[in-house]
């Protein structure tokens, strides 16, 4: 199984180390080297350390590349091997991106006024929209009830003495 990691980060590697009957061997000196896959250049290398019944340390690669990992026992007990990807992200930082472009679709939907509602409209005595507040929803229901807006926008304007538009602005609230 190969386990992905992000760069940079802390990677913690852990052994257990049992004997015939099942039981859990302690206070074992169980090693590790680290090596590119791609050369079996070394790494880094160290000596785990006993913790309860786990062998456990930790590792930060930051190169991005895949890697294995191989533990080295004692002669009675079994070596492990462990393959590692070493990536620029993870999937936390990709569901974070795709969650914040979900936010912008939604709200570019609404500028263009899909499940867009405006109100507070507010005119001057030359009946010329002044001020107004606009909301965008997810849903054509949560628009028809105002409720759960993605997000809420105020509208302002001014107009010359012929009435013609010469500033128009719209800002997040």
């Amino acid at each position: 199984m190969t386990t992905y990691i992000k760069q940079n980060t802390s990677h913690f590697l852990i052994a257990v180390c049992l004997d015939n009957q099942g039981n859990y061997k302690l206070s074992l000196i169980i090693t590790y080297e680290v090596r590119k896959s791609s050369d079996n250049s070394l790494v880094t290398s160290g000596t785990l350390t006993n913790i309860g019944n786990i062998y456990t340390d930790s590792i930060i690669l930051t190169d991005i590349d895949e890697y294995y990992i191989l533990y080295f026992t004692p002669s009675k007990y079994e070596n492990g091997i462990e393959n590692i990807i070493v990536q620029s992200s993870d999937i936390n930082d990709i569901q974070s991106s795709l969650d914040a472009l979900g936010v912008s679709l939604a709200k570019v939907l609404g500028l263009v006024q899909s499940n867009f509602r405006i109100t507070n409209q507010v005119y001057n005595a030359n009946n010329c929209l002044t001020s107004a507040k606009i909301a965008i929803y997810n849903s054509a229901l949560d628009t028809t009830n105002q409720i759960n807006p993605i997000a809420e926008y105020s509208v302002s304007a001014t107009y010359d003495v012929n009435n013609r538009l010469v500033n128009y602005k719209v800002t997040e609230n």
